[in-house]
């Protein structure tokens, strides 16, 4: 809303002599009704009261009504913006509000503590100014961020981006170089965004017509020519959506798509791509006339932002399993937010506002390690390990519209990964350390997918959120041993889709019994195994806390299972040497009886049930499916 304000005469502010700017620029007030007198009286003969005055009238009006010990404090920020404070209680609660006080960047605003607020999302080439701004920081100042950058080879497929509305699909010459961008979005569902198919493959290679475009994907390519980069990568666009193969082949390659590119662009807060990158933002203004020369420029006042939702990665596109690769895989990674753009690399975090520059520095480590491959290879083996296991942790908790992309939307990190880790890559677990790999644990209940997409050993056979058993210090024991391992990809890349998978363990085994006790208290269903020990009608009981099913399935009193002791962590404690044993449970597989399928887990302290163990189990060769 734009509104004409009267020009005072003066353009004095505190530092220029202004009494009224004294009194109030950093120094809390609690008489509201006091403060806007003052600003009246001292607006017609200083501009920047009357800026002042024309800003936070609306706020104190708004507090004065629902608060009567509010405290006011003009004040600028860490980052630099001028800062307009309210703080109250409200049912025994401290609350606050804070606006900024900001301008146009280049406007004709006299008062050099009135800085440009954020505005990259506002338009294409106003985002690409501000990408710009961030790219050369980061050019000069990152040297990690500088490896991997320009002169890369091309991918299969690329936008050459010819001018205005230009746009056409471009299939590099073999080992062609040049500089690419990359598009991080959310598909959303929508049925009509344009693809490439095996149909339109030759028409997109001639042109792409403007308006079939859908809006985010016409942002990101003005962005991209405004940055002066000729080349843009959609997936969408780049692969052959209804060719397998071609997007078995370009899944391999995402890796080294996202991590050789110059930047990415992320549409973080749109849901699909029929919402733009660019918006107008809802900031009110109003408009002001320097005093020197009558020039007009506008004031904009603004809640400051909040980035939890940034922080907590709950934006729309963060919630995406695909962009979870997308993100950590790319250099340098470009954020349209509701509100402002973020910018990520492997050296800094920034905002348009400044506030993240305020806050400590979180790297994720995962992206250094990914970054650079010798750099991972000095890494201690075991720190490769933990991060790998952090990574599924992450992972699945993100969601997949399409259950079967499970390994392909994590293919690029487990091929980057691949060859630092000990042994062969088998359904989202590591050979060299599968024993312990195997103890995951299922929470919240998950289940299994509708089709196959991998061996019930591996997490990935289960749809929900994984972790593993906490590493316990201590002196480690395997106490099974693998005897083979073996997994079936449905393309060349063993990182991609499976199609079987089987893993052989010789161990000592106890029989066991699964009965369901109806639902616990606590956030799973109350799933316990029962064994039988020799001793007439003597019944072991391991449950809630120390078993932990792998799918939430309702199981009748005859559900016989086998428990395996997989792993054992012996810890001195006073006296006394303590251990926790970890077992797997397998159930046979219908129809086969030389075959199992993994039923859950468990974790077990006590010693009398490690007593009791060896009075039943037996050495058996189990083979897993």
């Amino acid at each position: 809303m734009l509104r004409r304000f009267l020009r005072p005469r003066n353009e004095h502010h505190g530092d220029d002599g202004c009494p009224t700017c004294r009194a109030y620029l950093n120094s809390q007030c609690m008489d509201a009704d006091g403060m806007l007198r003052s600003y009246e009286q001292a607006s017609f003969r200083c501009n920047f009261c009357a800026l002042l005055l024309r800003t936070l009238r609306p706020f104190v009006v708004a507090t004065k009504a629902r608060a009567s010990d509010a405290a006011y404090i003009l004040h600028e920020s860490p980052d630099g913006h001028l800062t307009f404070e309210i703080n109250w209680t409200a049912n025994g609660r401290k609350e606050f509000f804070r606006i900024h006080i900001t301008t146009d960047q280049g406007s004709a605003c006299p008062f050099q503590n009135i800085k440009s607020g954020p505005i990259g999302i506002r338009h294409p080439k106003l985002a690409a100014a501000c990408i710009n701004d961030w790219l050369r920081t980061c050019e000069d100042n990152h040297p990690d961020c500088r490896q991997d950058t320009g002169g890369q080879r091309l991918p299969t497929r690329v936008l050459q981006i010819l001018g205005p509305e230009r746009v056409r699909l471009y299939v590099p010459k073999p080992a062609e170089v040049g500089q690419w961008a990359c598009l991080s979005h959310c598909w959303g569902g929508i049925q009509s965004m344009l693809c490439t198919t095996k149909a339109t493959q030759k028409l997109h290679q001639d042109n792409i017509a403007w308006h079939d475009l859908p809006p985010t994907f016409q942002d990101a390519i003005e962005v991209t020519r405004h940055l002066g980069i000729k080349y843009l990568w959609i997936d969408s666009l780049c692969i052959i959506q209804d060719d397998a193969e071609d997007w078995r082949h370009e899944g391999s390659k995402m890796a080294s798509i996202y991590a050789g590119c110059y930047v990415t662009l992320a549409a973080s807060a749109s849901h699909h791509s029929g919402e733009s990158l660019c918006h107008a933002l809802l900031d009110e203004k109003f408009e002001m006339h320097r005093h020197s020369d009558d020039m007009p420029y506008d004031i904009y006042y603004r809640k400051v932002p909040d980035h939890t939702r940034y922080l907590a990665n709950t934006m729309p596109l963060m919630k995406r399993a695909w962009a979870f690769q997308e993100r950590t895989l790319s250099n340098r990674i470009a954020h349209f937010g509701e509100t402002e753009l973020y910018w990520e690399c492997r050296a800094k975090r920034y905002c348009e506002c400044g506030h993240l520059s305020q806050l400590r520095q979180h790297i994720d480590p995962l992206r250094k390690m990914l970054a650079n491959t010798s750099q991972k290879k000095n890494n201690a083996e075991g720190l490769n390990i933990v991060t790998w296991k952090d990574i599924v942790v992450s992972y699945t908790r993100l969601q997949l519209t399409y259950a079967s992309d499970i390994f392909p939307a994590l293919q690029g990190i487990a091929n980057r990964w691949h060859g630092n880790e000990p042994g062969d890559y088998l359904a989202g677990l590591w050979r060299g350390d599968l024993m312990r790999d195997l103890l995951w644990r299922s929470r919240l209940s998950g289940n299994r997918p509708n089709a196959y997409r991998a061996p019930t050993w591996s997490w990935a056979s289960v749809v929900g959120w994984i972790d593993w058993w906490p590493d316990v210090p201590g002196l480690k024991h395997d106490l099974a041993t693998l005897l083979s391992a073996t997994t079936i990809p449905k393309g060349e890349d063993p990182c991609g889709e499976v199609v079987a998978g089987s893993i052989v363990l010789k161990g000592r085994c106890v029989s066991a019994k699964l009965v369901y006790e109806g639902v616990h208290e606590s956030y799973r269903p109350g799933n316990c195994v029962e064994i039988a020990l020799p001793e007439e009608h003597d019944v072991l009981k391991i449950g809630t806390g120390e078993w932990v099913p792998d799918v939430s399935t309702n199981v009748g009193a005859d559900s016989k299972i086998l428990l395996m002791s997989i792993y054992k962590v012996e810890r001195q404690t006073f006296d006394r040497v303590d251990s926790i044993v970890y077992l797997l449970a397998f159930r046979q597989k219908a129809g086969d009886d030389e075959l199992y399928e993994r039923v859950g887990c468990a974790g077990i302290g006590s010693v009398d049930v490690h007593a009791a163990f060896k009075q039943v189990e037996r050495e058996m060769v189990v083979t897993v499916v």
